[in-house]
Parts: structure tokens; C-alpha cells; sequence
């Protein structure tokens, strides 16, 4: 028998690559299949996706991670974890756009890496959850 928590069902969502959690870079798509996921309340629009790289760690995502993100088109929220595409290129950082909305910063979780400033960024999806796998 499965216990469900107030309304919350599994749902299966597709794994569709890579971002990279430095540098942007190149996405790495791959048919990793799919995982089953419980506790996302909105899934449609959800994908999941690989985290390479450290930078994200002081916001508590690590390298090798796995994380739910809502393609929503192109909508986010001041300091909220987005994919950013950037010329054609990925990252996963915090989306803070200036005051005049020209420039937009995608800021590490953690100092020792770079805040990227750039006019043509673009939000590719909004963090929704990170898988945590459990044994049980």
C-alpha cells in the first residue's frame, strides 16, 4: 500500500540532459529516460535535468545532482534559480535582473565563481525542486 501525502501523486517526468552549474555552456542532451517524482504540485511544463559542475553548492546544489525545472516561457522571479540560456548556452544560477531591465546578473550560490552580467539572457526554465534519492 503507498501513502499519499495530501494530494500529492507520483508523477513520471522526463530526464531531457545536462546544465552546466558554472560557466555556460553547451547543454547536454541525452534520452536519460525518466524518474518518477513525488511532491511536485504543477508538473506540467517540468522537466528534469543533470547538474554539472560546483557553483550552485552554497545554494545547496551539487555537482551530479538532479533537478526539476519548469519551462514556463521565459518568466522569472528576482533571485529565483533559473537555466539561463545564454547565447546559445546553458547555466543553472540565480536570475537578478538590473532596475532598467536591460542586463540581467546570473549569481553563483557560491563566491568563488563568477556573476555573469549579460543584455541577452534568457530564461530557458525556473528551478522547481531537486530530486533527493532515498533507498526506501
Amino acid at each position: 500500500m503507498r501513502n499519499r501525502v495530501r494530494g500529492l501523486f507520483p508523477v513520471s517526468l522526463p530526464i531531457v540532459g545536462s546544465v552546466n552549474g558554472g560557466p555556460p555552456a553547451e547543454g547536454w542532451p541525452y534520452d536519460g529516460g525518466s524518474i518518477e517524482i513525488l511532491g511536485i504540485d504543477r508538473p506540467d511544463g517540468c522537466v528534469v535535468v543533470r547538474v554539472l559542475g560546483d557553483s550552485m553548492a552554497g545554494s545547496g546544489i551539487f555537482d551530479g545532482d538532479l533537478v526539476v525545472v519548469r519551462r514556463n516561457g521565459g518568466d522569472a522571479e528576482p533571485g529565483q534559480i533559473v537555466v539561463a540560456n545564454v547565447y546559445d548556452e546553458l547555466t543553472l544560477k540565480h536570475w537578478w535582473p538590473d532596475e532598467s531591465g536591460r542586463f540581467v546578473d546570473l549569481v553563483p550560490g557560491s563566491e568563488e565563481f563568477p556573476t555573469i552580467r549579460s543584455e541577452l539572457a534568457l530564461v530557458w526554465g525556473v528551478l522547481v525542486g531537486r530530486v533527493e534519492q532515498t533507498d526506501v
